[in-house]
């Protein structure tokens, strides 16, 4: 009699495990759409860029401004008159990290709001910005701390960028070093509150770009390759010391190299294949400190779609876009060779309380507009729970049997 129990349970216990593995991956993560306000107000829209945790937006406006969105509305950053604005990035304190151009002038000036009503601080880059001389700017904050230290690079007297860094409250340059080639990016989402900066570089002849870390300004770090690999680069880190990005494995097809998604779970680590959605590129690009990933990687279609990678688990996250938006044209940059290299690629964000944000576009790349997905838990289905709860039913039933018989 005991076997017998103790078989039912196991039955029970097996079949209710089999249901929960058998379940639709997205099952367990729902999210609500948002095109925070721009329909209902489409006299500008904007281009999203960053999250903090506190669920503010930044993004470059398309009137010139450096706008966020916070408590469900957009307000322009400070700025002076006849000058345009761009924001990329914020942190938890309200700090924002951007750059800002004279209007018709060729430069760029890097700079920090170190609050949402304060006036733009320049910071310093190696070219003053004089307009009586040919040679300008192009530098930008692309990404700051909770300490608000700001990342992002600088245009060379040379004419090449080069990595900067630029302490809390201070507007002095430190130069981050480059693996010698002309050019060095460090993007949004790229410095963590440990003082760890990533970004990639061209090494000395050019003929490969390298992901690279910079300690509290110290030398670069080079990344380790995928097996058979010549190029990688790094996108985003969190507190953790995870580094995302993408990288090639030596695969080629008619557009160049092959670039998949990829972890590295510290400085030091080798990269972990992330996977894609069917398709064979991908990049992932942000990454919160729960180790929920997003990006885009090609799918079965052809195409580019935004993707979340979440402990084990590839989901699609355009499903989550409203039918009647993509009936009426709305789509990501869904080229998955123009998706491959971070220039051309759409800017996501995520947060620590898994809110997602992007950019989709209507027709050939003329309308913009935010997106923002929100988690949406959802039950267990209620088949599952009322088949589980029925095995328990059997499992009491043939207790209450056993105990008759003894």
């Amino acid at each position: 009699m005991f076997h017998t129990l103790q078989n039912v349970r196991r039955s029970a216990l097996i079949t209710i495990g089999l249901l929960s593995l058998t379940g639709s991956p997205v099952l367990a993560q729902s999210y609500v759409f948002s095109d925070m306000g721009v329909l209902s107000n489409p006299s500008t829209t904007y281009y999203t860029r960053g999250i903090n945790n506190l669920g503010q937006v930044v993004a470059e406006s398309s009137d010139g401004h450096a706008s966020v969105w916070s408590n469900g509305s957009w307000t322009n950053l400070p700025g002076l008159a006849g000058w345009g604005y761009g924001a990329q990035d914020i942190n938890d304190a309200g700090q924002v990290a951007g750059a800002g151009n004279p209007t018709g002038v060729d430069a760029v000036v890097a700079m920090r709001w170190d609050s949402l009503s304060s006036q733009p601080t320049a910071l310093a880059g190696l070219i003053p910005l004089d307009v009586t001389q040919t040679l300008l700017p192009f530098d930008s904050g692309m990404t700051i701390n909770n300490h608000g230290a700001v990342a992002g690079w600088v245009w060379t007297p040379a004419g090449g960028l080069n990595p900067a860094l630029w302490q809390p409250g201070s507007t002095t340059l430190t130069e981050l070093g480059s693996l010698g080639g002309q050019y060095t990016w460090v993007y949004n989402h790229s410095n963590n509150d440990a003082g760890l900066v990533v970004g990639f570089g061209q090494t000395e002849n050019g003929e490969a770009s390298r992901g690279i870390a910079w300690d509290n300004g110290g030398p670069p770090q080079v990344l380790a390759l995928l097996p058979g690999g010549t190029n990688n680069e790094a996108d985003g880190i969190n507190n953790l010391g995870q580094i995302v990005g993408a990288a090639n494995n030596g695969a080629f097809d008619d557009n160049g190299d092959i670039n998949v998604p990829v972890l590295w779970n510290s400085v030091n680590g080798q990269p972990t294949l992330l996977g894609t959605l069917g398709g064979a590129r991908g990049m992932a690009m942000s990454v919160n400190d729960n180790g929920q990933i997003v990006g885009w990687s090609e799918a079965l279609d052809g195409r580019a779609h935004l993707t979340l990678w979440d402990d084990g688990q590839i989901i699609d996250l355009n499903q989550f876009i409203p039918v009647d938006l993509v009936a009426a044209g709305w789509h990501i940059n869904d080229d998955p060779v123009l998706e491959s290299t971070i220039f051309t690629s759409d800017f996501l964000d995520i947060n620590n309380q898994g809110v997602i944000i992007s950019t989709l576009y209507q027709g050939d790349f003329v309308n913009t507009l935010p997106l923002m997905l929100t988690p949406n838990p959802v039950p267990v289905p209620a088949a599952v729970y009322l088949f589980g709860t029925g095995l328990v039913g059997l499992v009491g039933l043939a207790r209450r049997r056993m105990k008759a018989t003894d």
